[in-house]
């Protein structure tokens, strides 16, 4: 009997040094609740329904429409833009709809990915204030800027202004809104991504870089002047737990 209790204080005594005790270092004191806070996604670091992606689509379509007008339409004249058009003749229309027009399929599809996916990320987690209404008014005065710098009649088409803006827009708001990561983080991953995607490996002399470098200015002064007013959407149910690509 003796021995029997002798072991069995030994096995509890076992037992007690299994368990884990409180230390006076933070790192290991955590509590449940703060291991579940440190692990909740933020307000981006969702994949949002495809059906945001709609007005983006909308748009795209609408560029497939009038470049196809413009090639083979002599109504497609009354859609490019020039300095002579807003400034002497002030067509302000073309302000906007040389937006929509590109030179040949290979100068629409260039455009493609970026802007479906900066349109469907925009409108899905900022809303239509955003996208399409602030990224269109960010393409109209990149163009406005655009040509004041160009000569009288040298024609100026395409989205890569307003593209430029969009882009510009949504590294903005990431910036401010990301805040499952520090601000180092956020600033690193939106210059990588500049420099990957949107700097220039080649020089091509039909290229308006004039018109990129104003729509990333103006999308990032509309991104920061936004990030007063708006705030992320609260993802809907059903949507994916992915995170996003930045």
């Amino acid at each position: 009997m003796l021995d029997n209790d002798e072991e069995n204080k030994t096995t509890k005594i076992d037992r007690q040094e299994d368990v884990p005790q409180h230390t006076n270092n933070p790192i290991f004191d955590l509590t449940e609740s703060d291991e579940i806070k440190t692990k909740e996604k933020g307000p981006l670091d969702h994949m949002p329904n495809f059906s945001s992606a709609f007005p983006a689509l909308l748009l795209f379509s609408l560029f497939g429409v009038a470049s196809t007008m413009f090639w083979n339409h002599p109504l497609g004249q009354f859609l490019w833009l020039n300095r002579q058009s807003i400034i002497i003749e002030h067509e302000y229309w073309r302000l906007l709809t040389s937006l929509f027009v590109h030179a040949d399929w290979l100068h629409l599809l260039s455009n493609t990915p970026l802007f479906l996916i900066f349109g469907w990320f925009l409108h899905a987690f900022f809303g239509a204030a955003i996208f399409p209404i602030l990224a269109l008014l960010t393409g109209i005065l990149s163009n406005y800027m655009t040509i004041i710098y160009m000569p009288l009649t040298t024609k100026l088409i395409g989205a890569s202004g307003m593209l430029y803006g969009m882009v510009a827009l949504w590294l903005v708001l990431f910036i401010k809104f990301d805040v499952q990561h520090n601000p180092s983080i956020r600033v690193a991953r939106a210059v990588a991504f500049c420099l990957i995607v949107l700097a220039p490996t080649t020089y091509q002399p039909q290229t308006s870089y004039l018109a990129h470098a104003f729509g990333f200015l103006i999308g990032s002064l509309f991104g920061f002047t936004s990030s007063f007013f708006v705030r992320p959407k609260t993802p809907k149910k059903g949507l994916s737990e992915q995170n996003h690509p930045l």
